[in-house]
């Protein structure tokens, strides 16, 4: 029994069927370009990445709606050394309904939510 007198009852939980996959390609920026091993500019990467999530439509019917999403990131990064990295990626996130004005983003009914990321920092690592 909860706080109310309520007797507790365990979720029945299903998880959601789908499908999706992701796709990466990564460019060695420092040993495309000579630079050397031991100079400053020995550590720039540049990195691609393509994600998608899609949900089958008797699921998305039973849940929250959101039929696909799809996540593109961009990233460089530079490695001062063996325990300092520094990253800056932009990400762009586009979701889709299953059904047109079935979602409120921002204040609106919409079909498609985007949103962009900017993100810059440093790595630590002990």
């Amino acid at each position: 029994m909860n706080c109310n007198g309520n007797p507790i009852v365990a979720a029945n939980l299903h998880p959601i069927g789908g499908q999706g996959g992701f796709a990466e390609l990564s460019f060695p920026l420092s040993r495309i370009f000579n630079a050397s091993t031991e100079g400053y500019n020995a550590g720039w990467v540049l990195h691609f990445d393509y994600e998608t999530d899609r949900a089958t439509a008797a699921d998305v019917r039973h849940g929250d709606g959101v039929a696909r999403t799809d996540l593109d990131n961009a990233s460089i990064t530079y490695r001062l050394n063996k325990w300092v990295t520094f990253v800056n990626q932009l990400s762009y996130i586009n979701s889709r309904a299953a059904t047109a004005n079935s979602k409120l983003f921002a204040g609106h009914l919409v079909s498609q939510a985007r949103s962009w990321r900017n993100e810059f920092g440093p790595v630590f690592v002990f």
